[in-house]
Order: C-alpha cells, then sequence, then structure tokens
C-alpha cells in the first residue's frame, strides 16, 4: 500500500489508517490518476491531479460546478474537494460500466444526460474560452515545432473560422465540455438504465453543442457515425439543427481537432507520448475544416 497516498486519504477523509481498505488504482485519464479504496464498507474514488494540471484547470471554478450541480442527479457524490490542489474524493457508482461509443444503447442514455443538462440551461459564473486554450497550450510547446509541418498554415484557416461560429451560437449555458465516453458511466440496472456524467474539471458557460462534439471526437468517429450522433442529440431535444447550425458544429470538429493536437503535443513536450492521439485529433481538424469550407462555398453560391 502507498503510504503518502494512504495520508492523503486519511487526512482528506478525517479518519484513521486502520478504516482505511482496499486501495486499488484505476486506469489513469488523460489528466489525473484515480484510486479506489473502502471506508465503512463503501467505495470511494479519491482524484489526484496529474502533472501540468495546475496550468489548465482552475480547481476553484470546478469546486463551483460541483455546488451548482449538487443533488441534481447527473454525477456521483461528491464528499470532498479541494479548490486549492484539486484533490476530489466520491462515493464509487456501483453497477455502472464505462459508456461504450458504439453502443447505440449506451451513447442514447449519455445523450438524454446532456440533452437534460443543457435543457435545464444552468448558469455559472465564468465562461469557456477557446482560443485562451489554444494560446495557453501552444505556450505550453517550449518554441518547439509541431510535429506537423503545415501546423501553422491549417491553425490560421481554422482561426478564421470563428468569426461564422460566432456568430451562430444560440445560447451560452453550463456545458461539460470533456463529456468524452470515458467520462460517461451507464447503469447496469435494466429496470433503472441511465447515465452519469463525472469529471467536471473544465465545465463552464458555452454553447451547449461543443459537448456533442467533445464526445465525438474523443470517441474516433467516422463520418458516418458523427451524422447519426449529431441527428440523435437534436432528436431527443425535439429541434432542428439547420445548415448553419450544422456547419458550425463541423466547424467546432476542425476547431476543437486542432486544440486537442495542440494540447496532446504540449503533453508530449512534458513527455507524455500522445502522437498517434495528436493524428487522430489533426485529421479532424483538417478534414472537417475542408468540409466546412465546401459548405460555405456552396451557401455563398445559392446566395
Amino acid at each position: 500500500m502507498n503510504k503518502e497516498l494512504l495520508n492523503v486519504i486519511c487526512d482528506v477523509m478525517n479518519v484513521d489508517e486502520s478504516e482505511i481498505s482496499n486501495i486499488e488504482r484505476l486506469t489513469s485519464g488523460m489528466t489525473n490518476k484515480g484510486y479506489v479504496f473502502t471506508y465503512k464498507d463503501e467505495r470511494y474514488i479519491i482524484r489526484i491531479p496529474g502533472v501540468g494540471t495546475d496550468k489548465m484547470v482552475n480547481r476553484t471554478q470546478e469546486a463551483s460546478v460541483y455546488s451548482t450541480i449538487d443533488g441534481l442527479g447527473f454525477s456521483d457524490d461528491i464528499i470532498y474537494i479541494n479548490p486549492e490542489n484539486g484533490i476530489k474524493v466520491s462515493k464509487f457508482l456501483e453497477d455502472t460500466h464505462v459508456c461504450d461509443p458504439f453502443n447505440d444503447h449506451d451513447v442514447i442514455l449519455s445523450l438524454k444526460t446532456l440533452c437534460r443538462l443543457h435543457s435545464m440551461k444552468l448558469k455559472v459564473d465564468y465562461h469557456w474560452d477557446t482560443y485562451r486554450e489554444f494560446d495557453l497550450y501552444d505556450s505550453m510547446w517550449q518554441g518547439q515545432p509541431s510535429i506537423f509541418s503545415d501546423y501553422e498554415e491549417i491553425k490560421n484557416e481554422i482561426l478564421g473560422l470563428r468569426g461564422f461560429i460566432e456568430e451562430n451560437v444560440e445560447e451560452n449555458i453550463l456545458t461539460h465540455v470533456d463529456p468524452n465516453h470515458t467520462n460517461n458511466l451507464i447503469t447496469n440496472d435494466p429496470k433503472n438504465p441511465k447515465a452519469y456524467l463525472i469529471d467536471w474539471e473544465f465545465a463552464s458557460m458555452y454553447d451547449p453543442h461543443i459537448d456533442l462534439v467533445c464526445f465525438a471526437i474523443f470517441a474516433f468517429y467516422d463520418r458516418e457515425r458523427m451524422e447519426w450522433y449529431i441527428d440523435k442529440y437534436f432528436e431527443i431535444r425535439n429541434q432542428e439543427c439547420s445548415y448553419d447550425t450544422r456547419t458550425k458544429i463541423y466547424a467546432y470538429i476542425a476547431t476543437y481537432g486542432l486544440l486537442w493536437t495542440s494540447w496532446a503535443e504540449a503533453k508530449r513536450i512534458e513527455g507524455q507520448d500522445l502522437t498517434d492521439y495528436a493524428k487522430v485529433q489533426y485529421k479532424y481538424a483538417k478534414d472537417y475544416l475542408k468540409i466546412v469550407q465546401d459548405r460555405l462555398g456552396k451557401k455563398e453560391e445559392v446566395a
């Protein structure tokens, strides 16, 4: 048993070492480490923020988000959260599994939770800024060039879509920002089908359609699956997806493909090799940039 970790758990739970047992490492995420432990016959998860996350996550804002959604049934129950160092303890969600992004049942349940969040139009005091994140991640490259020779050219073209995106944002509400399938836990009980949305560390006020993008590109959806996913979201919300709205979503795919490319390159420079992930995201950036340019060109021809 890791003595240092045990001390941390005892400190935040305010209990004696003898009361903690069965500490097990969870599969690490891309930004944090997680451990399961048992206290009084109940299981809990402690999150230990990873190296460099203090540059990317405002823990005070995260704590505020958990306060906002408390009692609404979206997430796991938070027992403890430290807004200074990001250590978090929550109750373990028993009898659940991680959402399979290619299982329609799982994905539809996750979409229903996402749609419920968006329909509530919750408010917090801070906004997500995509373009600030670009500046942050690029600054973490420490002056090193991208592994992609045309990165700067593609970046300039994608940043040029900003005006179109902002013209087509219909609302700014509490948005998860990182609802990828590993952050969706699906109940195993067929009598109580539900998806819980966990890890709200990036949640902020933003265009809710970004949540669709962040799920889909993390799951590596191809174009056919992407269309199905977008259509299903608007079907559940009983809304139409206009030509401009769909084009805006494609523009987000290009933008966030590039953003996560920049993030992955920053992590590579820090010593975590995410080259394969960067290549997938960069392909999204280039492919959907072309799709958006073609759609905007066709729109101009019709006009």
